[in-house]
C-alpha cells in the first residue's frame, strides 16, 4: 500500500465522522464550517488563478484585486448562510459589477481584462455560492420529510463519496472509452455508467435504512441526480484547473489536494440536491 493511499485513508477515516458530527450539530457548527470551506477555498482558487498568470501562487493576497475578491466571496458566502439565498444573489451581483469597474480601469488589453473578470467572477459565484446549500439541504423539511434533513445531507455526503470510489474502480477495471479525454483524461464513459449505476444501489439503501418516509423513486432519483451532477461538477473543476496548468488546487488535505479538489462534487451537487427536494415538495 503506497504513501498517497494511506494518507488518503487515514484522512478519511479520522474526516468523514467529524464532517458528519458538524452536519448533524448543523446550526452555528455547519454554517461556520461553510465560511471556513469558503474562505479557505477562495485563497486556493485566488492562488491558482494567480500562479496561472505566472506570478507565483503567493501573490493572490498581495495583490489588491486578489485580497478584493477573497473579501467578496467571504461575504458573500456569509449573506447566503445568515440572511438567504435571494440576498445572496443580490450581493453576488453587486461583486461582480464592482469587480467588473474595476477591471475596466486596467492598463492591459480588453481581451486579458476581460479574461481575468471571467476568471475572478467566476471564482466569487463557484467558491461562495454553491457550498453553503449544503445548510440549506441539511435544514430542509416540508410535510414529506419533516425532520428528514440530516439523512438528505447525509444521503448527499454518501453518495457523492461513495460513487466518485465506485467510478474510479469501475473505470481502471472496465474503462476503454474516454469520457472528456482533454478536460480529463483519466475518466472513462464506463466509469461514470459505474458511478451511476453504483448510486441506484445506494439510493435503494439510503431509502431502505435512512429514508424510509420517502417514496423508493424519489431516494433513488435524487441518488442518481447527486452521482450525475457530482461526476460532471468534478469535470468542470478540471476543466479549470487545466486550463491554468495545474493538478491540485493545494495540498492541505494530505492525499487528497486542497479543498477545491476534495469537495468539488459536492459544490455542485448541493444545490441540485436543494432544487430537486425543493420540487419534490411541491408535488
Amino acid at each position: 500500500m503506497n504513501k498517497n493511499l494511506i494518507q488518503r485513508i487515514t484522512v478519511a477515516l479520522i474526516g468523514i465522522p467529524i464532517i458528519v458530527w458538524i452536519c448533524y450539530q448543523s446550526g452555528s457548527w455547519l454554517k461556520g464550517f461553510l465560511l471556513l470551506v469558503t474562505a479557505l477555498g477562495s485563497y486556493e482558487y485566488i492562488s491558482v488563478v494567480f500562479r496561472g498568470r505566472g506570478e507565483g501562487a503567493r501573490q493572490g493576497l498581495r495583490n489588491p484585486m486578489g485580497v478584493l475578491v477573497w473579501v467578496l466571496s467571504v461575504t458573500v458566502a456569509a449573506v447566503h448562510l445568515y440572511v438567504g439565498i435571494f440576498e445572496a444573489f443580490l450581493s453576488l451581483g453587486a461583486s461582480l459589477l464592482l469587480i467588473g469597474m474595476i477591471q475596466a480601469l486596467g492598463k492591459e488589453s480588453p481581451q486579458i481584462l476581460f479574461r481575468e473578470l471571467t476568471e475572478l467572477g467566476w471564482g466569487v459565484f463557484y467558491v461562495s455560492m454553491l457550498y453553503p446549500f449544503m445548510y440549506h439541504v441539511r435544514e430542509f423539511s416540508s410535510g414529506v420529510s419533516a425532520g428528514d434533513g440530516f439523512y438528505w445531507i447525509v444521503a448527499l455526503l454518501a453518495v457523492i463519496w461513495s460513487c466518485d470510489t465506485a467510478a474510479m474502480w469501475v473505470g481502471q477495471a472496465f474503462g476503454k472509452t474516454k469520457l472528456a479525454p482533454t478536460v480529463s483524461p483519466n475518466k472513462t464513459v464506463e466509469g461514470f455508467t459505474g458511478g451511476l449505476l453504483f448510486a441506484i444501489l445506494a439510493g435503494w439503501l439510503l431509502w431502505r435504512f435512512a429514508l424510509s418516509g420517502e417514496s423508493a423513486l424519489v431516494v433513488i432519483g435524487a441518488a442518481l441526480m447527486i452521482s450525475l451532477v457530482g461526476q460532471l461538477g468534478d469535470l468542470v473543476e478540471s476543466l479549470w484547473k487545466r486550463s491554468v496548468g495545474v493538478k491540485d488546487s493545494s495540498a492541505i488535505i494530505p492525499g487528497h489536494g486542497g479543498i477545491l479538489d476534495r469537495f468539488d462534487s459536492l459544490a455542485f451537487a448541493a444545490p441540485a440536491l436543494y432544487g430537486y427536494l425543493i420540487l419534490v415538495s411541491r408535488w
